[in-house]
């Protein structure tokens, strides 16, 4: 299965590799030049997570709201007055700099890791992210950026939605994605772009994001190198029937090979707007 090479955001010790001034290793720059992505992850696999509620958007402000709202773990009707969603991420197999980090902040010795963080730093260098410069405190909002293309994220269900959408068509018009683009803030001097979404909770309340909304069915995934490993995925309308609707969810990625996931949601409800 294809490894998607991916860029992990550390947290503040890791961030630096620096205790004060004085740099705790000599594999890449010091606090005053660093990079907005930290490290690297690679990945094989795509999880899929129901969610209901704990999502709101204040459309005046571009402000994302979400504490992290209930899984659908007791199969639970989920109200189509509710906002529903699905949690997609990129997960599995890692090879991350943080892992070559010891407990007391100072870097591994070991071939293995030596080359992990030159491979890192010459990345950080190649896509122009070394001069970030940043003091962060640990977030459960932080930068994972893929840097495998991704052609297109495809949603379908088990059963008819309604008579345009029959079971196993593609769902991606009835879906907003939310999603992170680091690629792009940085080429934006690490400066928030106008017209994009940031988050309201989380420890780096300054911290500076790109989150772009747009329909499952317009974005252009293939045009961007990489975008957050992660997304939320909104239902904006709801099936004509009430029952338990099976979700796939396809990843293609670039070179045709495909990751996929499903989860299944009880939705109690009609088609109306959500």
């Amino acid at each position: 299965m294809k490894k998607i090479s991916l860029l992990l955001l550390m947290c503040t010790g890791i961030l630096s590799c620096t205790f004060g001034e004085k740099p705790c290793c000599d594999l890449g720059p010091t606090i005053f030049s660093k990079s907005y992505i930290q490290a690297f992850m690679g990945y094989e696999k795509v999880v899929v997570a129901p969610k209901i509620g704990g999502f709101s958007v204040n459309e005046s402000t571009k402000i994302i709201d979400y504490p992290l709202g209930g899984i659908d773990v007791d199969e639970r009707y989920f109200s189509i007055s509710d906002v529903i969603r699905l949690y997609v991420g990129i997960e599995g197999y890692k090879d991350m700099l943080y892992d070559c980090i010891q407990e007391n902040g100072t870097a591994r010795t070991d071939v293995e890791c030596v080359e992990a963080t030159q491979k890192y730093y010459a990345q950080a260098s190649e896509i122009g992210d070394t001069l970030f410069n940043q003091w962060l405190r640990t977030s459960s909002e932080v930068a994972m950026s893929t840097l495998a293309r991704i052609k297109s994220v495809i949603i379908s269900s088990d059963k008819d939605f309604n008579t345009a959408h029959p079971a196993g068509s593609s769902l991606n018009d009835l879906f907003t994605i939310y999603f992170n683009d680091p690629y792009a803030l940085i080429k934006n001097n690490y400066r928030p772009i106008e017209g994009t979404y940031t988050y309201l909770s989380g420890d780096n309340l300054g911290y500076p994001f790109a989150i772009f909304k747009e329909t499952l069915s317009s974005v252009r995934f293939i045009e961007r190198p990489f975008i957050d490993h992660r997304w939320d995925i909104v239902l904006n309308v709801g099936p004509e029937t009430s029952d338990t609707y099976i979700f796939y969810v396809k990843v293609v990625l670039e070179d045709d090979s495909v990751l996929e996931a499903e989860t299944s949601i009880n939705i109690q409800g009609t088609s109306e707007t959500i």
